[in-house]
This record gives C-alpha cells, structure tokens and sequence, in this order.
C-alpha cells in the first residue's frame, strides 16, 4: 500500500451546524498504548462534547494529520458516533492528529470557560527500529574537546547578588524566606556572553550535603526563575537560556524578542563555530562546573531538567560532563536534525525543505549540506551516546514541535539506564512523570 493517509468518512456539513453548545473537542487514539507497527493503520476518533459529555452532531472540526511524509488538512461536520480518521505508515516514526472546533469563517470556537476548543493524539510506528538520520561527524568529539578547552582557559568567577525574596513575586516570600537564600549570579564564560541565573540553597547548608539540580530553560527570551521547587532540598540553579539579565520588565524580554534576539535559533547556522547554540551549550556547561565547585554539592548527585530547547541543553551537557548522574528531559529539542535524511521529520530546529537529501548524496539545495553538517554538532543524538548518568526522556504524542521520532533517535542512542515516556494525547508539554520521581527520589535522600 502506498504511504500516506486515508480518512473514512468524507462528510457534508450540516443544517445543524451550530445547534448546541460544545464544551469539549476530544482526539482519541483507539489503542490504548497508541503503538503500532510500521505497515499498520492508526485510527483516530474526533468526538465534541456539550458540559454534560454528550456527544454533539453538527460542528464544524478542522483538523490535520501530520505525518512523516507530509501534512494534510480536513474540514469535516461531528456526527454523535464521531468522525472517524485512519492513518497508514509503512515507515518507523510518528504521526499526529489535530484539531479544533470552528465557525463557518473557520475562526476557532471557545468554551464557556473562554478556552479553544482543540485537541490532539498521535501513534508511534515501530519506534525501536528508528536511528538518525545524518550520520555523526568524525571530529565531533575532537571539535567539543577544544571547545571545552578554550573554556578552561576562562577562570570560573562568579558575582553573586543577594535576591529579597520580599521584593519578589507576591506570596512568595511566605512560604520560602528565611528557608533558603537566592543569589542573582552572573559567571564569566567564552564568547561575549556570560552564563546567568538565579541560584539557590537552603538556609544553613551544610558542607558537601546536598544534591544538585540544573535547570535549563525552554526556546524564547525571557528571565530565569528562582528554582523553588528544589532550593529546600538542593542546591539550585536556573539558568537563563541566553545570558541576560535577570528580573527586568516584561519590555525588557519583548524589545529583546522582537529585535536583537529574534529568530535566534537560526542565528550562524552555517557553521559549526557561528551556531547559536554552540555558545549556549558551553554556557549550560559552565553552569555545572560552578555547581560542582560550590561546597554544599555532595559530590554525588548531579541532577539536570529541562524541557524542550531545556531538555536540548540537558541531553547535552549530559554527554559532555560524565559526573552528571540524572538527566530528565521533557520534549526535547535539537534532536535527530538530519531526521529528513532518513525520510522522517527532523527535530526542532532546521529548515527541513532545505535539508532533503538530493539523488547525488547531498541537500537539495545550496546551503543545506552546510546547515546539515553545522548542526550535526549541536544534534543530541549525537551527544546521547556519550551520557553516561540515567536518562528519563518524555516525547508527546501529538508533539509537531519537536516530533516523537526525533527525539526516539535520540533516545535509541543513549548507552546506559534509560526511560522512555509516550504522554498520550499531548502536545509540546513540559511533563516528565518518570523522570520527576526520579528526582523526588533522590531529594528525599532515598537510594536508587
């Protein structure tokens, strides 16, 4: 059977189209493990819903299913049975179907609640038999080991600014002052940027009595956060994903965001040595060796947590610092970026259309093997065969951000313990439950 996609039924809109209230658009996988194997069709169910759960006939869903060889949209009416989508993949990966209610001028509908009505659920085909796409470079180590010796040349100094946290955020204070101490820190680092973030333990720590926990920031421009949730159990630090200033106004991030900063994930991405993230992999580097030198780490647990461009950085500097003993990844980014070289969608971040591989061997187009090879560098895939702590990586379902196969060729790439989580009928969504226990696990000082 050819790939692609095939939807039963095809459907006439209705007089009823808008005839009741919907409260609630649901996308169901019908198997509960939504796992298939290639050569298998994955069938979906799109239900909407008024508040007491009825199933609703009439609404117009707009819905899309992408896939690893392409992306359709459909237009159907809901039927109380639900409209029914079927998908057929005869390649390992995944695939995700999407949608929302809308109106007639195809503007998406809200709930009573004043929330969109939209949902999701994907399937995974054969997931175990996914491996990257491009292949890894032959000097990546030797291009790292140099990177890594350049920053050793850069003394670690930090400059600590104490936090009030009664100046803070509303409430905060009350639970967690004269509990722990925030220090704004700012460390020096190659390039022009320093690595920044706010740092924080409990109050009267002991020495080499706690664990440590690195937590690294999601795509956008923005400050980082006082790591409450784990300054009473651990020394904490949140890093700030580019190396600004911390606590600034809302105008501060946005004029950033929409300026200097926009689009940042493209920056230099030509070449291994002007790639943005080149930078900002070195600064979450960084952001451990001052952990590690601080006197409270109990020179055992090192613990890293991010989601999404943050589980990129984690994945990361888990295979470049083999003292990291737990990484926890949520919906990574920057994984399998030669994913399309292997008929699949690569990870977030590169232009995909630019990156298909031509009859001759190399990118389609002009630029591409250029992009290809630079970003090979930064591609957790990559860095996963050099992890040497325990792994918890989730992947949503329906995630077209940084899509379940992306980041499974990761994952198939990690040598040691390791945990992989489907969070079905989600999205790109910062959620971990393995990985989060396993975190709770060590900050109760149990053992593994």
């Amino acid at each position: 059977m050819k790939k692609g996609f095939l939807f039963f039924p095809a459907f006439i809109f209705a007089a009823t189209l808008f005839a009741g209230n919907a409260e609630t658009l649901e996308i169901k996988c019908e198997r509960a493990s939504h796992v298939y194997k290639k050569g298998e069709t994955a069938q979906f169910l799109i239900v909407v819903k008024d508040k007491a759960g009825k199933n609703l006939a009439g609404k117009r869903v707009q819905y899309s299913v992408t896939h690893e060889n392409g992306r359709k949209n459909e237009v159907v009416t809901s039927t109380e049975k639900g409209v029914k989508v079927s998908v057929f993949q005869d390649i390992a990966g995944s695939c995700s179907v999407t949608g929302a209610v809308v109106d007639e001028k195809g503007k998406k509908v809200k709930n009573s609640k004043n929330a969109v009505l939209q949902g999701g659920a994907g399937a995974a085909f054969s997931l175990e038999e996914i491996r990257q796409g491009y292949p890894e470079e032959k000097d990546f180590d030797a291009f790292w080991e140099a990177k890594k010796k350049e920053l050793a040349k850069v003394p670690l100094k930090a400059e600590y600014k104490e936090v009030d946290l009664k100046t803070w955020k509303k409430g905060i204070h009350k639970r967690y002052d004269g509990k722990i101490k925030v220090y704004d820190v700012k460390i020096n680092c190659v390039g022009k940027v320093p690595v920044t973030g706010y740092f924080a333990f409990p109050v009267n720590a002991k020495e080499k009595s706690l664990p440590a926990v690195v937590i690294y920031h999601p795509y956008g421009v923005r400050s980082a956060n006082i790591p409450v949730q784990y300054a009473e159990r651990a020394i904490a630090f949140d890093v700030n994903a580019n190396g600004l200033e911390n606590g600034r106004e809302d105008s501060f991030y946005r004029n950033l965001a929409n300026g200097k900063l926009k689009h940042y994930f493209y920056f230099g991405n030509t070449d291994r040595e002007t790639i943005y993230f080149k930078d900002m992999y070195l600064r979450a580097f960084r952001a451990l060796e001052f952990m590690k030198s601080r006197g409270e780490w109990n020179k055992k647990d090192l613990i890293v947590t991010g989601y999404s461009q943050g589980g990129a950085q984690a994945l990361a500097v888990s295979g470049m610092d083999k003292d990291v003993t737990l990484c926890v990844a949520s919906c990574p980014a920057l994984c399998d970026l030669g994913g399309v070289w292997a008929g699949r969608r690569s990870g977030w971040i590169v232009p995909q259309h630019r990156l298909k591989k031509g009859k001759n061997g190399k990118c389609v187009t002009a630029d591409g093997d250029k992009i290809i090879k630079a970003t090979s560098y930064i591609d957790n895939a990559n860095f996963a065969k050099r992890i040497k702590g325990e792994v918890y990586i989730s992947s949503g379902d329906y995630d077209t951000t940084c899509p379940m196969a992306s980041v499974y060729a990761a994952y198939q790439n990690i040598p040691g313990k390791k945990s992989f989580t489907i969070l079905k009928n989600a999205g790109h969504w910062a959620w971990n439950p393995e990985g989060s226990k396993a975190v709770e696990k060590i900050l109760k000082g149990k053992k593994k």
